[in-house]
């Protein structure tokens, strides 16, 4: 029975996988590596394309880092379907976005995906968000919509973006990116343009890395796709909204999909799934082994020192706790910075 049961489950597994693929591509000339998400089709339609680029903190030559946070991690861990191309590539570390590399890394898959080229759209947080706007003011006729999250953009390039409709994000109490770097290119764009296609939310109560939640979120996808080349008009600018309410709870409320019930023998415990280390990961089942009780370990520090870069949700799937512990270990909120060099308390099973 139980064999017959792991025959199932591997070939809904096999399944899944031929459905959405994230695949790493390292060869291509003069551009970046990048990992590329194939939506399921079966008949070969044209696709949109989205471009995310992400953070500094993720920049490096390893592409799992990409895996972090962002588009391809609700992709791959949360069982997000994304019904379009995802180009998530990594920069190298010290370096920023390079537009001119980035329109390579677009005519690629263009030029060996059936996309659709009139639905391209391009999102971005802090070193992502400056990649993003450099991109659009650099090749506006490329992109559809974009969303530039706490970063900043070349003033000189207003009257590109404002050709584009751009969304733009920033926390007042960003301590990384000032708040000012987005409010600038704003206030360009305005000055330029009597009608532009540019919007700007700030948030009061936001720092930096709070806005990569945007990326999990129903509303970034309902914006961008209202849009469409040679369709768009400035009323879709405010259809939709996205406010704290939205992303005070995207988290936990996209959760990694259930775990497969699978009866142990008597002398074993399940373990969950943030707690094996070998897990099969696919949008809608995840299949863990049964370890003996002697087994049980837990090697997690008691605390750990925070980093640039880090924030609540990155630590905690780092060491394999939910975020709701971790907050009520630490009585701290997601509203509360993390400060580079603090210490933070990682719970114990």
């Amino acid at each position: 029975m139980r064999i017959a049961l792991l025959i199932c489950l591997c070939f809904h597994v096999s399944f899944v996988s031929k459905a959405q693929e994230v695949v790493p591509f390292t060869q291509v000339e003069n551009t970046y590596n990048f990992l590329l998400h194939k939506p399921e089709n079966k008949d070969n339609q044209i696709k949109p394309v989205i471009l995310f680029l992400h953070g500094r903190s993720l920049s490096g030559n390893n592409l799992n880092r990409v895996k972090q946070y962002g588009i391809i991690d609700d992709i791959v861990h949360r069982g997000r379907s994304v019904d379009a191309y995802v180009i998530a590539p990594q920069v190298p570390s010290g370096q920023s976005w390079s537009p001119d590399k980035l329109k390579v890394l677009l005519d690629y898959v263009h030029s060996n995906y059936p996309t659709d080229k009139c639905r391209v759209y391009v999102v971005g947080m802090s070193l992502g968000g400056y990649g993003t706007m450099d991109f659009v003011g650099s090749y506006p006729e490329e992109v559809t919509a974009a969303m530039a999250l706490c970063g900043g953009g070349n003033v000189k390039m207003a009257e590109s973006l404002a050709k584009v409709p751009l969304w733009i994000m920033h926390g007042k109490r960003d301590a990384a990116v000032p708040h000012s770097e987005s409010e600038k290119v704003y206030n360009a764009i305005q000055n330029c343009c009597e009608t532009n296609l540019t919007r700007f939310s700030s948030f009061p109560s936001y720092g930096h890395g709070e806005f990569a939640r945007v990326f999990y979120a129903k509303q970034m996808y309902d914006w961008l796709y209202q849009f469409e080349k040679d369709q768009i008009s400035t009323d879709k600018l405010m259809d939709v909204e996205i406010f704290d309410n939205h992303l005070k709870h995207v988290y936990t409320d996209n959760r990694p999909k259930k775990v497969a019930k699978v009866s142990p023998p008597k002398d074993s415990v399940i373990v969950k799934t943030d707690e094996v280390k070998e897990v099969i990961k696919t949008d809608t089942v995840e299949t863990i082994a049964l370890l003996p009780k002697k087994q049980k370990r837990d090697n997690k520090p008691s605390e750990i020192k925070i980093a640039k870069g880090d924030t609540y949700y990155s630590i905690a799937k780092k060491y394999k706790v939910s975020i709701k512990d971790l907050l009520k270990y630490n009585n701290v909120t997601e509203k509360d910075l993390l400060k580079e060099g603090k210490k933070l308390k990682i719970p114990k099973r």
